[in-house]
């Protein structure tokens, strides 16, 4: 088993261009061995990414921009993308300027084991 491999990017990352954020992530993942993105910690400014071997990359992995979401709206579109086929991996969640709470859900595609 390979040990697990971290990538960093900062929260202005996401705010600039969370889609090639989810591309470099994916790429990563499809690079060399397979993994698959286990985690997403937030420290302030700095994210780390921990990406984990898998059998299989994910099919797909994107962000989801919310802005100043509540539980009733996070449990939304949670509902929507499990229906979707995706799992949920982690959350930013940062303040601009005039206080608007800007989210970013992080999911991922893979294939179950044993479906196609």
């Amino acid at each position: 088993m390979d040990a697990d491999f971290h990538s960093q990017f900062t929260v202005n990352d996401l705010r600039n261009d969370d889609e090639a954020v989810a591309q470099a992530l994916l790429q990563s993942c499809r690079r060399g061995s397979p993994r698959r993105v286990i985690a997403l910690c937030q420290l302030k400014e700095q994210l780390l990414f921990t990406l984990q071997s898998a059998q299989q990359p994910p099919q797909d992995l994107r962000f989801v921009h919310m802005l100043d979401p509540d539980l009733t709206a996070l449990r939304a579109i949670l509902q929507e993308r499990w229906k979707g086929g995706y799992e949920p991996v982690g959350m930013v969640a940062d303040r601009s300027e005039d206080g608007t709470l800007h989210a970013f859900l992080l999911v991922q595609k893979c294939e179950k084991a044993g479906l196609p």
